[in-house]
């Protein structure tokens, strides 16, 4: 699995590599005609699956090399330090 920008520079160097067109692979393949375009400028974060596994069979770059994987943002905690529960409206620490 890889970030966006690898998965990004892995599909132009094939496009590169073979001198094909993205534009005119994406209607061939019967996909709209910026769907690759788009991704490969940076104007889409991300591709139907359709289109990388058509991208892949074509260019013979393994599937799980164009599977984009996201870091997760950590989240702040929901608790401070101390949590506490409400009982007959009193405050207790736990």
């Amino acid at each position: 699995m890889s970030s966006v920008d690898e998965v990004r520079r892995r599909i132009q160097q094939a496009f590169d590599r073979s001198g094909e067109s993205d534009i005119t692979l994406a209607l061939e393949w019967g996909f709209e005609r910026g769907d690759i375009w788009d991704f490969l400028h940076q104007k889409k974060a991300s591709l139907k699956p359709e289109v990388l596994k058509r991208l892949s069979d074509h260019f013979d770059i393994p599937f799980e090399q164009l599977i984009i994987t996201r870091q997760r943002k950590k989240r702040k905690a929901a608790q401070s330090e101390f949590s506490y529960f409400i009982v007959d409206s009193r405050i207790f620490p736990t």
